[in-house]
């Protein structure tokens, strides 16, 4: 029998990013092993890290230790953001007021530190010699489409952080005149070029609950405001997708079940899908946190990733 393709797909979610890093620990040790990657805006970010110190264990011995990876993220997390400046510059109101003014907006905030934190971190010649595939989305602004990028290309940080970039909150990344951000906007979760790649088995890791209760957030803080309205869009696109996969593997279950071979089903087949999600909103702002708080929720992700291990099953 064929060896399943396995992929781990990794959602947006700003900060949040770090109940992400906690989920991946576990998921990586319970011998879950990716064959490809893909990764959205932090879940570009977390994805780049795990390839590149693959990419590393490759270079230095050959043998790549998955478990080890999986700690070495969490270490990243705990170890080099532990509060806003960490990630971000908050700009001036005033010099934001005046850029607003004079058409030369660039964001509430600045992502030199997050740049110097790709730089030190992502190795382009780690990516490409790590043994799983990767590709992180990025959205064009100008035609709305996403942008599926790998490291074969030699401006892949700057995709990189393009995919990280938060719309009016963080400055746009232009690449060959065309104004990149977020991919988020577009897909939060690649599930559809994983599906489309041949994966017969996915983890799902995202950073949006099952359900969106009511959360708190400051509405008079316009920071806090966007990104509360940006986890209300992603949550419903995340659901419809999640909603589609489980979909088709029901209706392809059934006919394989009733022996039938519909011609509109044989280019679909049924995939193992493990998600992993919080049960609540993850309550935490990309400009007010602290190293408690990714401890939490490094915690907070690992425990939700063995429940859901526990438990799993196609969907």
């Amino acid at each position: 029998m064929k060896q399943a393709r396995k992929a781990l797909v990794l959602s947006g979610g700003s900060v949040k990013g770090a109940f992400q890093a906690g989920a991946i620990m576990a998921v990586l040790d319970s011998g879950f092993v990716p064959d490809m990657i893909y990764g959205i805006s932090v879940g570009a970010l977390n994805g780049a890290f795990i390839c590149s110190e693959a990419g590393k264990d490759s270079l230095s011995n050959g043998v790549v230790s998955w478990k080890n990876i999986g700690q070495k993220l969490v270490d990243f997390w705990t170890d080099n953001i532990r509060r806003p400046s960490d990630i971000v510059n908050i700009r001036w109101l005033s010099a934001v007021v005046m850029n607003a003014l004079f058409d030369s907006y660039n964001g509430l905030v600045d992502t030199a530190p997050l740049a110097r934190l790709i730089r030190k971190h992502i190795s382009l010649e780690s990516l490409r010699a790590a043994p799983a595939g990767l590709q992180i989305g990025t959205t064009n602004l100008l035609d709305g489409t996403l942008t599926l990028v790998d490291p074969t290309s030699p401006i892949f940080n700057s995709y990189l952080l393009a995919s990280a970039s938060i719309p009016i909150v963080m400055p746009l990344t232009y690449i060959g005149g065309q104004p990149l951000a977020d991919g988020g906007v577009r897909e939060i979760a690649p599930l559809s070029p994983a599906i489309k790649s041949g994966a017969t088995e996915i983890c799902a890791i995202t950073c949006q609950p099952e359900r969106m209760p009511s959360s708190k957030f400051d509405a008079k803080n316009l920071i806090q405001l966007i990104e509360r309205t940006f986890d209300v869009m992603t949550n419903a696109i995340l659901d419809d997708d999640m909603d589609l996969a489980s979909f088709i593997n029901g209706v392809v279950r059934e006919d394989r079940n009733a022996g039938n071979s519909l011609d509109t089903l044989k280019k679909y087949r049924e995939i193992e899908i493990i998600s992993i999600r919080p049960r609540q909103p993850l309550e935490i702002s990309i400009t007010s946190f602290s190293s408690d708080d990714i401890r939490d929720l490094v915690s907070a992700g690992y425990d939700a990733a063995i429940e859901s291990l526990r438990g799993k099953s196609p969907e």
